[in-house]
């Protein structure tokens, strides 16, 4: 770039700084992050380099289509805070207002990152404080993330399906794409789904552009100033999910809601034959619990998948465990290929194979075809009662 110095009345150098550019690179030399179009201004010491500048960023990182917003580039060499306004050539003031370093990051309010999974880009807005540093995994450039908003939506249909926001995180890029997490989020589902399904428990977002599974920890320097150390683990790519461990999942059918506690992946893909965005969920250690009366059946052990469009949600989960209350102590169940179905979108759900990246070895076929499966909820399949001696265990 075009740098300017001088000295100020205390014998500092002062540093302007006009079409700066540089790059974060990783250990093999490879540019993680472009920064260009900077200005700004920086003291020089005996000691010191402190200061800021207005900067464009970029990457070419695979999985990253686009980064935008207004980033500003901070360097604090010292181990002291800075705040002071300087006047430097061909930029003018300069307000520096940074917290102890030493540090070099690339902060940005109200950000944008866009994300190439697949056929599907997806754009994840929030603040993000961008650095370099050494992990586990090798120099990357650790991204912090704090107050995220995404959303997942039909956009043949203009449909929201999904809507996540808040909560804090980090991403990590190296030369072969990105991963992360994000944990706390909140979701809610879109106007058109509200009194088809609910959503409610700990959420969190994870995502990985990268061929490889990523086990790695960094420490984050946040947009409020704050650090803290975030695990990233995370499976092999390509994909980006809401997931939750131990969360329920409320479905109604002709008003009634039914309540399913679960390990649960939400990822959005593209049906082939309507060419509409849909959500897939994938389910495992599925559990719920039916009453009638004094009568109850508890199932668990389920896994399966759901399957979200516009119009509502369908799902199939297999079951491994029947616990029936209310029956003499001399029958017992035993499930033998019992699954839990449903379909509240008041039509058929042509069938639909789906793999999830919960499980990316198994597929749940989903099905419901015939008015009578339009608004359907039932416990299905075969089931072996034994009836024993009264009082018998």
């Amino acid at each position: 770039g075009n740098v300017a110095f001088e000295k100020d009345s205390g014998g500092r150098v002062l540093v302007g700084f006009t079409d700066l550019s540089s790059t974060l690179e990783d250990a093999g030399g490879n540019d993680l992050l472009q920064i260009s179009n900077g200005s700004g201004g920086f003291v020089w010491t005996d000691s010191d380099f402190f200061g800021t500048a207005t900067v464009d960023l970029s990457t070419s990182i695979p999985g990253v289509a686009s980064i935008g917003g207004t980033f500003q580039l901070d360097i604090n060499a010292s181990s002291s805070a800075q705040s002071e306004t300087i006047e430097v050539a061909d930029v003018g003031s300069v307000v520096i207002d940074l917290p102890a370093g030493p540090y070099l990051r690339v902060a940005g309010i109200g950000a944008s990152l866009t994300l190439e999974l697949g056929a599907i880009n997806q754009t994840i807005s929030g603040d993000v404080t961008f650095e370099r540093q050494d992990t586990s995994e090798g120099r990357v450039v650790s991204v912090g993330f704090t107050n995220i908003s995404t959303s997942f939506e039909n956009p043949n249909t203009s449909t929201l399906l999904l809507s996540i926001t808040n909560g804090s995180g980090a991403f990590v890029f190296d030369d072969t794409g990105v991963a992360g997490v994000v944990e706390n989020v909140d979701i809610t589902t879109g106007p058109a789904l509200a009194g088809k399904f609910s959503l409610s428990g700990a959420f969190g977002l994870e995502l990985n552009t990268r061929p490889d599974a990523v086990d790695t920890s960094v420490t984050v320097l946040q947009a409020d100033d704050s650090s803290t150390s975030i695990n990233i683990d995370v499976p092999a790519g390509d994909y980006l999910r809401v997931a939750g461990s131990g969360a329920s999942i409320g479905i109604t059918v002709s008003g009634f809601t039914q309540s399913v506690t679960a390990d649960f992946a939400i990822e959005q893909f593209t049906d082939i034959v309507s060419g509409n965005r849909q959500l897939k969920i994938g389910v495992s250690n599925a559990s719920a619990t039916f009453s009638a009366g004094t009568l109850g059946l508890t199932l668990s052990g389920g896994s399966g998948a759901f399957l979200v469009t516009d119009a509502g949600i369908a799902g199939s989960a297999a079951v491994t465990t029947v616990m029936p209350t209310g029956l003499p102590s001399s029958i017992t169940v035993n499930a033998t290929n019992l699954k839990l179905e449903f379909n509240n979108t008041g039509a058929d759900v042509a069938e639909t194979e789906i793999s999830t990246s919960l499980d990316p070895g198994s597929t749940t076929t989903i099905e419901f075809v015939g008015d009578y499966y339009h608004n359907y909820l039932a416990v299905r399949g075969s089931a072996e009662i034994i009836v024993g001696p009264a009082g018998s265990p």
